[in-house]
């Protein structure tokens, strides 16, 4: 979270940058109190709180500017990773099982979340 935070900061984007927003669900209902990063194979992540609703909008670097354009993995990140009601794998974006193409322009994207119990009702 410090290099993102730096990055966010700190850093000047020389990469080109899109608009990026969306919603993530946890089986199938809006999750909140969670921060999403998309993390970009160059450049700097981008990141962005989740609503109530579920919905978020990335930064990375100033408001408004979205995520670097290319190809990204992500992850959900709980604002207390104690109180977190959603599987650790998500909170990685190595292992999250999360990739998407942010491609010039504005992008939407939805991710839902299976927690343990959800997993184990299917």
């Amino acid at each position: 979270m410090l290099a993102l935070a730096v990055g966010l900061t700190g850093c000047s984007n020389r990469f080109p940058t899109a608009e990026v927003s969306g919603k993530v669900t946890l089986d199938g209902k809006p999750l909140s109190g969670a921060t999403v990063m998309f993390v970009p194979e160059r450049g700097v992540a981008a990141a962005g709180t989740l609503q109530p609703d579920g919905t978020f909008r990335l930064i990375s670097g100033r408001p408004g500017n979205g995520a670097v354009i290319g190809s990204h993995k992500v992850a959900v990140m709980p604002a207390d990773p104690l109180k977190a009601h959603f599987p650790a794998k998500y909170q990685n974006a190595e292992t999250s099982g999360f990739s998407v193409e942010v491609r010039a322009g504005k992008n939407s994207f939805e991710f839902d979340l299976p927690s343990d119990e959800g997993q184990q009702k299917r």
